[in-house]
């Protein structure tokens, strides 16, 4: 049986199908499954032992790329559909009547039970999962070469994509400032950070901070989509991200105990101070602790 699967969404959307097309595999062994994605995205799959075949939406420029556009089914079935025994987009997004949360790795295991595949696994089963290669390990160190004998600590901090504005946004500035102030080597794509990470890629950013990382400020947005995905190393590590969507709080799947801390909220400077215990301050964290 050959199946493509096709994903037009952003980085973090197909970070997090790297999970669901696994155990996909696991259960269907026979199956061959190749995926149709945006070129610029094709790091995420290219180590991924179910992956078949990597198809890129660049060389079949008649198919529109933009996740929204409610006919890709037909444009893709025109151009692939004879190589196919079953053609299946992978947005859970456009499921509808499903109450997720924004849990996108349910929608889109959801989404493949609905279209015949049966995944009898857990929620923790289907989270993301990367796969690198001897020279994403190569890039990362070179990367940090510079720094390796540092004994600051490293924070590496989430700006949000040009595409979508979180509120958080408004705080990182100040954030970056005070870390920068006491000594840390910031870390992130946003300018006024110490090193900036925008030579790497989300997988490679993701290895970075299991490398060299001790603390991750998430804004739920690509690169928290990489830092949810195993294998996981954040032993000695803390993880604070903020949101606005309940499903993007993972700490049931996550062996980060009381190192990982999810806020449905924006958070500020008072409330990273709380949850590192650098200082005593009281804010709404007190109660998101317990």
């Amino acid at each position: 049986m050959k199946i493509l699967l096709y994903l037009t969404a952003g980085a973090g959307d197909l970070i997090n199908f790297t999970g669901v097309v696994a155990t996909m595999k696991r259960y269907y062994p026979d199956y061959e499954f190749d995926f149709l994605i945006k070129k610029k995205h094709a790091y995420i799959l290219e180590e991924h032992p179910a992956i078949n075949q990597l198809l890129f939406f660049d060389d079949y420029p008649h198919i529109p790329q933009h996740c929204t556009h409610i006919n890709h089914d037909s444009y893709v079935h025109s151009a692939l559909g004879g190589d196919y025994d079953s053609i299946l987009g992978t947005w859970g997004v456009l499921l509808q009547g499903h109450d997720h949360h924004g849990d996108f790795a349910l929608l889109m295991a959801d989404l493949m039970r609905r279209n015949g595949f049966g995944l009898p696994v857990s929620r923790k089963e289907l989270s993301p999962v990367f796969y690198y290669s001897t020279e994403d390990h190569i890039i990362v160190d070179k990367f940090w070469a510079p720094y390796k004998n540092t004994k600051e600590k490293v924070v590496l901090i989430e700006d949000q994509c040009s595409s979508w504005h979180s509120p958080q946004q408004e705080h990182q500035p100040g954030i970056i400032e005070w870390f920068n102030k006491i000594g840390w080597i910031t870390v992130g794509n946003h300018p006024s950070s110490k090193v900036s990470i925008q030579t790497l890629n989300l997988k490679q950013v993701r290895l970075f901070f299991n490398k060299y990382g001790n603390v991750f400020l998430g804004l739920s947005s690509g690169m928290t989509c990489a830092m949810y995905a195993r294998p996981n190393f954040f032993a000695n590590k803390k993880l604070l991200v903020g949101g606005i969507v309940p499903g993007w709080n993972l700490s049931n799947y996550l062996d980060c105990g009381n190192n990982y801390l999810y806020m449905n909220s924006v958070y500020g400077l008072n409330d990273i101070k709380l949850f590192l215990g650098i200082d005593n301050s009281k804010s709404r964290l007190v109660q998101a602790l317990g």
